[in-house]
């Protein structure tokens, strides 16, 4: 949490969770999230750290929560909507094509996307920023 508020979901507990204290231990919860129809209301982000399946839904969840709602992910395992993501584009790696699958939902669910690398180990190491098309660059 490092000093912002929030909740974290996941489909089952990890070990790590056991490290933290009970002010954010008690913040993280153990529940599936419907990609169709999840809402978090009021949230200023939703992010998507290893969030798999949920990837290219993160978008339009972050756009059901409100309309300042940026999101946040980490395209790393390669999903579809419902299925693996299997398309790859001439002179493109498929994780290349994949970034560019899930800038789309983005721009379709109405958000101007950013692509950030990152610094982390790992060869999907690029995180993509969404941020509401009608926000003014003062209100980012």
């Amino acid at each position: 949490v490092e000093g912002h508020d929030g909740v974290g979901y996941d489909r089952q507990k990890r070990r790590i969770w056991d490290q933290y204290g009970e002010a954010t231990g008690g913040r993280l919860v153990v529940e599936d999230v419907d990609p169709e129809t999840c809402v978090f209301e009021g949230v200023d982000w939703v992010i998507g750290n290893h969030s798999d399946e949920l990837t290219p839904y993160i978008p339009s969840i972050a756009r059901r929560c409100g309309p300042r709602t940026r999101y946040f992910v980490i395209p790393c395992c390669l999903w579809g909507f419902g299925e693996k993501y299997t398309q790859k584009k001439h002179g493109k790696t498929r994780y290349e094509t994949y970034l560019e699958f899930v800038r789309q939902c983005g721009e379709g669910a109405g958000f101007r996307v950013f692509s950030e690398p990152l610094r982390i180990p790992s060869t999907k190491n690029y995180s993509q920023i969404g941020v509401p098309n009608h926000l003014a660059a003062a209100e980012l």
